[in-house]
């Protein structure tokens, strides 16, 4: 999962904000945000 969502993993990385964070749940496609991304 993390080699083809790389991009994404980097980003939540390298964010210092929770909102900056939150932008990253972009980069997943929408089916897998609920999954894998980041919450509030």
């Amino acid at each position: 999962m993390q080699l083809v969502y790389r991009d994404f993993y980097t980003c939540v990385d390298d964010s210092l904000t929770k909102s900056g964070q939150m932008a990253c749940n972009d980069l997943l496609p929408k089916q897998l945000r609920d999954v894998f991304g980041v919450r509030e």
